[in-house]
């Protein structure tokens, strides 16, 4: 999806998760921080090479770029929440 795509759909947060923490879950949420989207990171859906890569994308990197790096539950039960 192009920039465009997304802001004809009024898309201003993204929620990130993949396979390869320290490659592409990084650079997809660092390239989305810099265009101006509010960033989450669901840690426990993001896969790495090894444990100490995973920890360190998560733990180090993960906060310096997004604005937040939660659990696929902690997720879920925001979205499902009710309004306020």
């Amino acid at each position: 999806m192009t920039d465009l795509h997304l802001e004809r759909l009024g898309i201003t947060h993204l929620v990130i998760a993949g396979m390869t923490a320290n490659l592409c879950v990084e650079s997809t949420g660092r390239h989305g921080m810099e265009k101006g989207y509010d960033v989450t990171f669901l840690s426990n859906a993001i896969g790495a090479d090894s444990h100490p890569s995973w920890i360190a994308a998560v733990k180090l990197n993960f906060p310096m770029v997004g604005n937040a790096v939660i659990k696929v539950d902690e997720f879920l039960a925001a979205v499902h929440a009710p309004d306020k």
